[in-house]
């Protein structure tokens, strides 16, 4: 599991969603979560294991919705990816999951949606063919279609799979006779491994292969045989080259589209020329522009065939923050991404699409990336009396900073400032760490500082006194809860003891039903599930 993902119900520990939807999310993992406060809306990345419909999906944004935000106007996203075992194919797979395509295409178009559900649908390894109805209409809507589904099959599952469309009768009969005749020949080819003399018709083929039904001999199941086809070596056999070459003449030995690049700093294409666009001006359906900025986060995902990857940046201009997403050979994904690294700063030229999915703009078909220095324009203090800030508040103090002291430190000595002084709430946390910032004999003077909290000692710890003292009998206890919140979580467990002239007389312990699912962190900190 990546440090950076978490179980579903750990991110959302108080959430109690409907039996229905709550067990397909038991185990699903939850890689990033982003709230896109100017759309308003909260967008969650799931990886998942098995198959989730995509009713359900929408059920559960509802649900969640509702407890995140209750009837505020802001709504929950969630962007499927799926993590699933060899023993699917795109046929199989499509034939499991259509019902959730369908569902997904009619939110957006229902005349996509009745052209998918009206046609038929052919399979050949990574190939699909779907043979419509020659109408101006379906011809028109092919191109959205074709669209939808090669992004849904990549993003969603990693296949990369190609989409094709035939309109006539007669290539319609052609290609039922040609995938009833793959059926038969696969069952033949059970048949054969075996050695059983059973003969099947056409219909008993077809049920077989659907429910996964093997072939018996002597009463005992026999496994379908694994065909396996190694791409790499049917290309070389068919002396058709790959698509995508590298070399080694680029910086770092990389250069998407060969050598005799335009510009010897771009990395990947050709050049990074163009009109300059700040991301917060960026638009679907602009044409190709560049836009520069830092890089915030980079992943590499491997697609289903074994022979591509997908290579993601975020970069920002700190306007606002785009994705961008490189689609390489495996063999490239080193040099990619030895060249792109957090934190530094690139120029990136390619054109803007708007991904269905994450609901969001990103940059695709990109033709240049290059390093380019930091074009921030640095604070300065040009004060001719430098200030000495006497109450700064770091990370320390919970719930009132997120400043980090080691920074805070380096910048004020930066500025030119004599000092700084440290003033959290009740804590001392930041101390040491602000002792090992400077260097013996640094001229920066640290003050060390607390804004500490008075007691009352005029008024009455003691509600409700009448006269007892430490030396009579009272109880202490401590109870476990599902979570924080007293009015989302429950009690999960009470302990108890009671003290008499400062002895323990007695004891109780008892677990509490919460009728709840126990969030997993709870689990790991109290040992009770």
């Amino acid at each position: 599991m990546n440090n950076t993902e978490k179980k579903f119900f750990d991110v959302f520990p108080g959430f109690s969603p409907s039996e229905e939807i709550r067990d397909f999310f038991q185990d699903v993992m939850i890689t990033k979560a982003v709230m896109q406060k100017a759309d308003k809306r909260l967008c969650v990345h799931i990886k998942a294991s098995h198959l989730i419909e995509k009713q359900i999906i929408c059920k559960m944004e509802t649900e969640l919705k509702q407890f995140v935000f209750g009837d505020g106007n802001y709504t929950v996203f969630f962007v499927e990816r799926y993590q699933l075992s060899e023993q699917y194919t795109v046929a199989s797979l499509t034939n499991l999951y259509m019902e959730s395509i369908l569902f997904e295409v009619n939110q957006f178009s229902r005349i996509d949606y009745r052209i998918m559900k009206s046609a038929e649908w052919f399979f050949h390894d990574n190939v699909i063919t779907l043979t419509m109805e020659d109408t101006f209409i379906a011809r028109k809507h092919a191109e959205s279609i074709q669209k939808y589904l090669h992004e849904m099959y990549l993003e969603r599952f990693g296949y990369e799979v190609n989409i094709g469309f035939d309109y006539t009768e007669e290539q319609k009969s052609a290609l039922r006779k040609a995938n009833e005749q793959k059926l038969m020949q696969e069952v033949q080819q059970v048949v054969d491994a075996v050695g059983t003399t059973e003969t099947l018709s056409k219909e008993e083929v077809q049920s077989k292969l659907e429910k996964k039904i093997n072939v018996t001999k002597d009463g005992q199941a026999v496994p379908r045989k694994k065909k396996e086809e190694n791409i790499a070596a049917k290309k070389t056999a068919s002396g058709k080259p790959s698509s995508q070459t590298s070399n080694s003449e680029g910086r770092k030995g990389f250069h998407r589209y060969g050598s005799g690049t335009d510009d010897p700093d771009t990395f990947y294409g050709r050049n990074c020329e163009g009109d300059f666009v700040a991301i917060e001006a960026i638009t679907d359906g602009m044409s190709e522009i560049v836009c520069h900025g830092q890089v915030m986060n980079l992943e590499t995902r491997e697609l289903a065939n074994g022979t591509k990857s997908i290579v993601t940046f975020t970069i920002t201009d700190f306007t606002d923050t785009i994705s961008c997403k490189l689609f390489v050979v495996n063999e490239d994904v080193p040099a990619i991404t030895e060249n792109i690294q957090k934190e530094k700063f690139y120029r990136v030229k390619g054109v803007p699409i708007y991904d269905r999915y994450a609901k969001e703009i990103g940059i695709s078909s990109i033709t240049g990336i290059k390093e380019i220095p930091d074009f921030r324009e640095k604070r300065v203090d040009n004060s001719y009396e430098k200030r000495v800030e006497l109450h700064m508040h770091t990370v320390m103090s919970d719930m009132d900073s997120v400043v980090d002291i080691k920074k805070i430190i380096l910048r004020a000595k930066e500025w030119g400032h004599k000092g700084i002084a440290i003033t959290d709430h009740g804590v001392l946390q930041a101390f040491p760490i602000a002792n090992h910032v400077l260097k013996s004999g640094d001229p920066f003077k640290i003050i060390y500082g607390v804004e500490g909290y008075f007691v009352d000692d005029i008024k009455n710890l003691v509600a409700n006194p009448k006269g007892q003292s430490l030396d009579d009998s009272f109880v202490v206890f401590d109870i476990e809860t599902t979570g924080l919140s007293p009015r989302f979580n429950k009690i999960i467990e009470i302990g108890a003891v009671k003290i008499k002239n400062g002895e323990i007389v007695d004891r109780f312990s008892e677990f509490v039903n919460p009728e709840v699912p126990i969030p997993y962190h709870i689990e790991k900190l109290t040992s009770i599930n």
